[in-house]
């Protein structure tokens, strides 16, 4: 049987293998850094047939135990009343709450934190900045 790691040890380990400030203190992309323009156009030169392959999976609508928050789907505007109803259109809405286990979505590092900060020792005062729209850190986030 495999020792377990002290919470010493998981510290140890995690100021080793971190990658906070390696490209800079005010680094907000963390790994994100390794995909340059460079590898992006020697991944474009892979393509072989240019199919597409989707990765989705279908949203989890069922309340389930690994599931307290389903996804719900509604029409605002559909069918029926839609062509009297100037410019006709349909539309819907979703709310997802993806932080759970039965749905996924890759998520910013502004999410987590350790030892009371955020990826590379930011406060969480950047989130709150984030929070209220700051265009700096919110373009930021959402590129990740």
């Amino acid at each position: 049987m495999a020792n377990r790691l002290s919470s010493k040890d998981i510290s140890t380990l995690y100021d080793k293998i971190s990658n906070w400030g390696r490209w800079g203190k005010e680094d907000e992309r963390g790994a994100l850094n390794f995909i340059t323009d460079a590898k992006r156009a020697a991944a474009a030169k892979l393509v072989k047939a240019g199919q597409s392959i989707s990765l989705a999976l279908p949203l989890a609508t069922v309340a389930a135990p690994d599931n307290p928050s389903p996804v719900t789907h509604l029409m605002v505007q559909a069918g029926f009343d839609s062509h009297t109803t100037p410019p006709p259109w349909a539309g819907d809405y979703f709310a997802i709450s993806p932080h759970g286990m039965a749905n996924t979505h890759l998520d910013a590092l502004c999410h987590m934190f350790h030892k009371g900060k955020m990826y590379n020792g930011f406060t969480p005062k950047k989130w709150d900045r984030m929070a209220r729209g700051d265009a700096r850190s919110t373009s930021r986030a959402r590129a990740l």
